[in-house]
């Protein structure tokens, strides 16, 4: 009992001591903070320190301002104002003097120093100028400092000083052309915190008014300056040479100045400019090319480069036949201009005969032909001898040039060309000698060249030996060398010394076909090229066996029963090597449609279907009657499909099957997939039988060995 007394008195002793300490601070704080506490006295002091001082300043500026008045009476009380802003007192006298008041005889003037204190200046009737009352101002507006500017042809940038503000501050700017309304002042940007601003896109050398507008929760004021952009400069000149092709000039531009891009013009500079981003191509003689240099929105001016071709032409090319008759012939000249400049603007010629090389001058008039460029011209050669053709080009801007061909002697040409024979057929690796006959026999170039257009078919050596390649046509032509286009051709046809299995086989042969597996099987040719189906050969073997039906499940039965064609003739299709053959198809459907169904309908299954349904699908015939007469086809030893299907209907029911050959080689369709009776399944199952595929041979295929009999079949070659 007595430690739990103990302890109670302690707590209550913590309890009292925390009263008094909280009586204590109350006591501290109310004589710092109070009405008339200590930092209320030392704020007071702090004011009264700078109002002292602040007046001390502005007496100076009252002294020096009335000296200056009583030296020039002309001095107004504007100028004092003037003075203050000087020493940095006031700003702007418009927003920081109120007044004149009048009080008696007296002026008063309120002015806001840039401290935030508000002060009376009194001005008596003799100019004397005395300081009254004095205090910190209360919820005074914002003010804007110093506003400081840069600018360029199209853009002017602004840094602004807030000189006083008692909160937060917006800024508001906008911009006009100098001299325009008041009210078509445009806003760059409101109620922001920014103290900068670019004003862009603006005209050069422009006087633009800027305005800047403060905004806090005491009020507004604003600040006006004046700027002038720039003027953009920096001259476009040409880079290197003009470069002139195929009649057109090509020019590069390029510029010193940094910050700019050049746009141009083509004989004017009322149009809209265009942005030079490399070579100015297509240019003709006489253009004047304008650019300028721009930075988005204001252009330097104009530099003009005019485009002349002041160099003569080349030398035309001249290409002229090499031969003519000795008597009476003609000469096939083909001139082509060459004019790098301007491009030609006229051509002509002169064909003189027994001349030397003179030149006979640039006088149009020494000229007698006009002609096109690249037109081929006759020349006419009334005599043997050489002759020479003078050419004259003149270009666009008016510069000539002459050109002299070699000389040319006048012979006699070929005026006809025979070869024997005119045809032949060669099998492959046979040779055939061709002659060729000139007329007349006197020609001067009696040369002559052999030319196949079929090389991989039969080729012909200088000589006019043909050589049988390949299987095919060609056709050897032999040509006169002297120009006279004189030509004869002779017809070859290649057959193959290897016969193909359309020449070859015939039904009953034995064949040995490589099958889509890799797997070397013995056929049997079960259709030649006689029939209609071109040649066909079968397996003498199953290759896999196939299970059609199914013993749990009547619908997949069923499913089996209805694609059992396409199904069969799918998995023979895996056994298609298409080196040799076009299709592998089961047997037992039509050659040459091999899924077909014979129109029967599988899904017209109910009470009636007698009558309705066919009573068995016959595509199995065409392949079982050829079998049938070729010995030995049919009987493998083995069951196999025949991909036909066969519908058996009774009393009750209809049966289901699929034909096949039994291993005695006869035809059966008593094994059935399953059984309808009345609408339903009474009984389904499975059954497996091989699958003996027939294969479509390529008409192209070659016997390449054996004789075709059991022991030694056929083999096959491409």
């Amino acid at each position: 009992m007595k430690e739990k007394n103990e302890k109670g008195i302690t707590l209550i002793a913590l309890v009292v001591a925390i009263v008094v300490l909280l009586i204590l601070a109350g006591i501290t704080i109310n004589l710092l903070f109070s009405n008339g506490g200590i930092f209320d006295i030392a704020n007071q002091a702090k004011v009264e320190h700078e109002i002292g001082a602040l007046k001390d300043r502005i007496n100076n500026v009252i002294a020096d301002w009335s000296i200056g008045r009583a030296i020039d009476p002309t001095v107004t009380v504007d100028d004092l104002w003037d003075k203050m802003v000087e020493a940095d007192i006031i700003d702007n006298p418009k927003e920081d003097v109120s007044g004149p008041k009048k009080e008696g005889e007296n002026d008063r003037y309120e002015i806001t120093t840039n401290e935030g204190y508000i002060v009376e200046i009194i001005i008596s009737p003799d100019g004397n100028v005395s300081i009254g009352d004095a205090e910190k101002g209360d919820k005074l507006s914002p003010k804007i400092g110093e506003i400081t500017s840069t600018s360029e042809s199209n853009s002017i940038h602004i840094e602004v000083e807030i000189a006083r503000s008692e909160g937060e501050v917006s800024l508001s700017y906008y911009y006009k052309k100098d001299g325009e309304a008041e009210d078509s002042y445009k806003a760059l940007k409101e109620e922001v915190t920014d103290l900068t601003a670019d004003f862009t896109e603006l005209e050069q050398n422009v006087v633009y008014n800027i305005k800047v507008v403060i905004k806090d929760n005491n009020g507004t004021s604003e600040k006006e300056i004046n700027v002038t952009t720039g003027e953009l400069t920096g001259t476009v000149t040409q880079k290197g040479e003009t470069i002139w092709r195929d009649g057109t000039a090509t020019i590069e531009l390029e510029t010193i100045k940094t910050g700019v891009t050049i746009q141009y013009q083509v004989d004017t500079t009322e149009g809209q400019w265009i942005d030079y981003e490399g070579p100015i191509t297509g240019l003709h003689h006489g253009e004047t090319v304008y650019a300028v240099t721009t930075n988005g929105t204001n252009q330097s001016g104009h530099t003009s480069i005019d485009i002349l071709d002041q160099v003569n032409p080349q030398n035309a090319q001249i290409e002229l036949s090499e031969t003519s008759s000795t008597t009476t012939g003609s000469i096939t000249a083909t001139i082509t201009h060459i004019d790098n400049e301007s491009g030609v603007e006229l051509t002509k010629c002169k064909w003189i005969y027994n001349t030397d090389q003179n030149p006979i001058g640039t006088e149009e008039s020494s000229y007698s032909n006009t002609f096109s460029d690249s037109q081929p011209i006759t020349l006419s050669a009334a005599t043997a001898g050489t002759y020479y053709l003078h050419v004259l080009t003149i270009d666009v801007a008016g510069n000539k040039t002459e050109t002299i061909s070699q000389g040319i002697t006048v012979t006699q040409l070929v005026t006809d060309i025979t070869v024997s024979p005119t045809s032949v057929t060669l099998e492959e690796g046979q040779t055939r000698q061709l002659s060729a006959t000139i007329t007349p026999n006197n020609a001067s170039n009696q040369n002559i060249t052999w030319s196949s257009n079929s090389g991989n078919v039969a080729n012909v050596s200088s000589s006019g030996l043909v050589t049988a390649k390949s299987v095919g046509t060609a056709t050897i032509t032999v040509t006169a060398n002297d120009g006279s286009g004189k030509q004869a051709t002779c017809s070859v046809t290649v057959k193959s010394a290897i016969p193909t299995v359309e020449e070859t086989l015939k039904e009953g042969d034995y064949v040995t076909y490589k099958d889509g597996k890799g797997i070397s099987r013995k056929c049997i040719v079960l259709y030649d090229n006689s029939s209609n189906y071109g040649v066909e050969i079968i397996a003498m073997e199953t290759v896999e066996d196939v299970t059609l039906g199914d013993d749990a499940n009547f619908n997949t039965a069923m499913d089996s029963y209805n694609n059992a064609i396409k199904t069969l003739n799918s998995r023979a299709s895996a056994y298609n090597n298409s080196t040799y053959s076009t299709r592998a198809r089961c047997v037992g459907s039509v050659p040459n449609n091999p899924n077909s169904e014979s129109g029967m309908n599988m899904t017209e299954f109910g009470k009636n279907y007698n009558g309705k349904l066919k009573d068995k699908d016959d595509n199995y015939l065409t392949d079982s009657n050829k079998m049938d007469e070729i010995e030995g086809v049919s009987n493998i030893g083995k069951d196999y499909w025949l991909a036909s299907r066969y519908l058996y209907p009774s009393p009750n029911g209809i049966n289901l099957n699929v034909c096949y050959i039994t291993y005695r080689g006869k035809f059966t369709n008593t094994g059935y997939l399953c059984v309808i009776d009345d609408d339903t399944a009474s009984y389904f199952q499975s059954v497996t039988c091989g699958l003996r595929p027939v294969f479509h041979l390529k008409s192209n295929i070659k016997v390449t060995g054996g004789n075709g009999s059991a022991d030694s079949p056929y083999t096959l070659g491409i």
